[in-house]
């Protein structure tokens, strides 16, 4: 069946919305990245690096490049939020009035979906957010499970902060931590139930 005529008006104003968000974004925090910016002095290497972490969770190691970047205030010549609600600070410096408010606008349970692979995307290269930084680490000093999550968790607690709303943060990380425990348990009983199909096929 073809869509009707009020179904098509929404998702077309769906995605105008979700376009024009990009670009307010786009234009706010592109404004933002410095012009030149100066790395930062090599630290010493350790002698038996460690093998790069997979992909997902965050891993904590004593890897000496990472001790270093947990302790810097700026990474690539880019200041790093000390924490959470310095993220709020550096997020009301990088938006302009009318990105702002377009951001501010959105429904709360549409919010990490429809900014998470923007201005998230943008924070996670900006802040070293999954590469690690002084500010995932103190993520994981909260118990953050993922940097993902990590993501998240500054998008929603600044959209409530910024509508007069209490954050709960502690409260977002339990729920992460609760979901990151239901997806390993799934993943769990996907491999052994592959590994039982394929013990059966032997």
């Amino acid at each position: 069946m073809f869509p009707t005529i009020s179904k098509t008006f929404h998702m077309t104003r769906s995605l105008l919305f979700g376009f024009s968000l990009i670009f307010f974004f786009a234009v706010a925090l592109n404004a933002q990245k410095p012009t030149a910016p100066q790395a930062p002095s090599a630290p010493q290497k350790p002698a038996a690096p460690q093998a790069p972490a997979p992909k997902g969770k965050v891993v904590v190691t004593e890897d000496s490049l990472y001790r270093w970047r947990i302790k810097q205030e700026k990474l690539d010549g880019i200041y790093i939020p000390a924490d959470l609600g310095d993220c709020f600070v550096q997020l009301d410096k990088a938006f302009d009035a009318d990105a702002k408010k377009t951001f501010l606008a959105i429904p709360e349970q549409e919010v990490d979906s429809l900014t998470h692979n923007t201005i998230g995307r943008w924070m996670d290269v900006r802040w070293h957010i999954s590469e690690g930084s002084r500010l995932s680490a103190k993520f994981n000093a909260m118990g953050v499970p993922h940097f993902d999550y990590m993501i998240s968790l500054i998008l929603i607690t600044y959209h409530r902060s910024r509508n007069g709303k209490d954050p709960k943060a502690k409260e977002l990380v339990q729920a992460y931590n609760e979901d990151w425990a239901r997806k390993e348990e799934q993943k769990r009983k996907e491999r052994l139930q592959k590994a039982a199909a394929k013990e059966k096929g032997k």
